[in-house]
């Protein structure tokens, strides 16, 4: 007696994505990341320039902490939507 079939589907797309998690942007692209990445990460995968200058983020919609690992279907990034720069003090910009 075989499985159902959901169970397989279930079975097929952990084995795909295993070791990936997927992140909405706050324009609504889907980033794809290592499991075990930060809000910090998020930021540079939008840009480099996004994570060298992170100061905070918003996740699923609160202000969040940049250490805590994304989870499968976090939304983050910036203000109105998700993660935010802020120029640091002594800067270039």
């Amino acid at each position: 007696m075989g499985r159902p079939r959901e169970a397989e589907v279930a079975f097929l797309r952990m084995d795909l994505f295993h070791g990936e998690i997927f992140v909405v942007a706050a324009d609504g692209d889907v980033k794809a990341l290592p499991t075990g990445a930060t809000p910090i990460d998020f930021a540079y995968s939008v840009h480099t320039e996004v994570g060298q200058h992170c100061a905070g983020a918003k996740v699923n919609g609160r202000i969040a902490p940049l250490s805590p690992e994304l989870k499968n279907g976090d939304t983050s990034g910036g203000l109105g939507g998700h993660l935010f720069a802020k120029p640091v003090a002594g800067g270039d910009g």
